[in-house]
């Protein structure tokens, strides 16, 4: 019984015939409702807004992802972000993720698995990889020359969030992927994942119909296959791409 919030959860009768394992999932479900509840108390006017945003975190991979990959799949500025992270790790909905060290300046939050299963029945998968697609196209395109230094900030940010890159890769709508391949294809190749790269390139081609895109994809695909020392698959990209590009009618 919480006091504060007037909720409670009553104690299970181990004679009802109905206390099964389904029940005891929602009487787990019962006590995330309870605590988001309170957590809607303490977030006050705002709540709606910030709860929103917190859900979002549901569709994060388990490992969590850092403040600033979190306030921008949250639609959040990072002054609301952070206190509302501290106000959940107060009710033991949001914890510090053990994959990244804590002294780290952008900590990875996370939340178990089971409220994320919750969570993610109130938050559209759709809009939080949107917003992940902004955050991560931000980062990935090479550079201008002399610019090196900014590319080297941003690509490492990128690495820091690899279980999100490659969430994010598996949930990109097919449509995206020439957008994608035409400025990732140099982080792909000179930072990897390869193997991540290489599914989503796999996955990718298989819906690709535009000979332009699949030329993009191919040419990704090699290079990045060629790093991963996967050289017959990388034989395979090339020569696939020889004709692509020769029904194109681009005889380099």
């Amino acid at each position: 019984y919480h006091i504060a919030s007037k909720h409670a959860l009553y104690r299970a009768d181990k004679a009802d015939p109905l206390l099964s394992e389904k029940r005891a999932r929602a009487t787990i479900r019962a006590a995330f409702d309870l605590s988001l509840e309170l957590l809607r108390t303490k977030l006050g006017t705002g709540a709606p807004r910030l709860l929103a945003g917190f859900y979002t975190l549901g569709h994060a991979p388990p490992s969590g992802v850092g403040l600033d990959l979190g306030c921008a799949a949250a639609g959040l500025a990072r002054e609301e972000w952070e206190p509302m992270l501290v106000q959940a790790h107060r009710l033991s909905l949001a914890e510090r993720s053990p994959a990244r060290p804590a002294e780290t300046s952008d900590p990875a939050w996370c939340v178990h698995p089971l409220l994320a299963q919750l969570m993610r029945e109130r938050c559209s998968v759709q809009e939080v990889v949107q917003r992940m697609t902004g955050w991560f196209l931000a980062r990935l395109p090479k550079s201008p020359a002399g610019q090196e230094a900014d590319q080297r900030k941003r690509r490492h940010e990128v690495q820091d969030e690899s279980d999100a890159l490659a969430l994010w890769l598996a949930l990109l709508p097919a449509e995206e992927a020439g957008m994608v391949s035409s400025r990732a294809w140099d982080f792909a190749v000179s930072c990897g994942p390869y193997q991540v790269w290489l599914a989503w390139t796999g996955r990718a081609l298989s819906a690709a119909r535009d000979p332009v895109v699949r030329d993009s994809l191919l040419w990704m695909r090699a290079n990045v296959a060629v790093r991963a020392g996967a050289l017959e698959e990388a034989l395979r990209a090339a020569e696939e791409k020889g004709r692509v590009a020769q029904e194109l009618g681009w005889p380099r």
